[in-house]
C-alpha cells in the first residue's frame, strides 16, 4: 500500500495541519466576534452621547418655554383689549420641536394715534419705546413688514398702520 510509504515527516506535517486547522477557524471566529463587539460598543457610546445631547436640548427647550410663559397671554390681552377691532389672518404654521412659528398679517389696516402705535410696537417687538418699557420677553413676535401712512382726518396725529409679523409659540 502506498499510504504507508509516505515519509514520516510529511505525516507529521499533515497531522499538525489537521490539529491546527480547527484552532485557526476558532481564532478567526473569535476575532470576528470581537470586531462585532467593538463596533456595537462604539455605537452604544455614540447613542449615549446623542441621548445626553437631546436630554440637554430638551431641558433647554423647557427653560425657554418657561421663560416665555405668560408673554403670549400678555400680547393677546393687549391686542384684544386695545386692538381697535384688529383682525389677524394666520398663515401656515411651521413646527420645529417645541417651537412653532406662524406668519400673521392684519386683515385690514389700523387707525392709530402716535401713543397707541408706540404701545403696539413696544409690545410686539418687546423693545423699550418711552414711555413703554420692555417686558423682557424678546422674540415672541417679530414684525417682518410694516407700512405707516399719515391719515388725513380730524386728528393729524392719526396714522394708517398695516404690518406683518412672525408669531412664535412654545408647546
Amino acid at each position: 500500500m502506498s499510504f504507508f510509504k509516505i515519509p514520516q515527516r510529511r505525516v507529521i506535517v499533515y497531522l499538525l495541519f489537521l490539529i491546527l486547522l480547527p484552532h485557526f477557524f476558532l481564532l478567526n471566529y473569535l476575532y470576528k466576534k470581537k470586531e462585532l463587539l467593538d463596533t456595537t460598543q462604539r455605537e452604544a457610546e455614540q447613542l449615549e452621547r446623542l441621548f445626553y445631547k437631546r436630554l440637554q436640548k430638551g431641558s433647554l427647550n423647557e427653560s425657554v418655554a418657561s421663560f416665555y410663559q405668560g408673554a403670549e397671554t400678555r400680547h393677546r390681552e393687549f391686542l384684544i383689549e386695545k386692538s381697535m377691532k384688529a383682525k389677524f389672518i394666520e398663515g401656515k404654521a411651521e413646527k420645529r420641536g417645541a417651537l412653532q412659528e406662524v406668519p400673521v398679517h392684519l386683515a385690514s389696516p389700523l387707525y392709530l394715534n402716535s401713543t397707541e402705535l408706540k404701545e403696539l410696537l413696544a409690545l410686539i417687538e418687546d423693545k423699550a419705546i418711552p414711555p413703554y418699557e420692555s417686558k423682557k420677553y424678546p422674540g415672541l413676535c417679530l414684525i417682518t413688514d410694516i407700512t405707516l401712512k399719515r391719515f388725513q382726518g380730524e386728528d393729524k396725529q392719526q396714522m394708517l398702520v398695516n404690518f406683518k409679523m412672525l408669531k412664535r409659540e412654545f408647546s
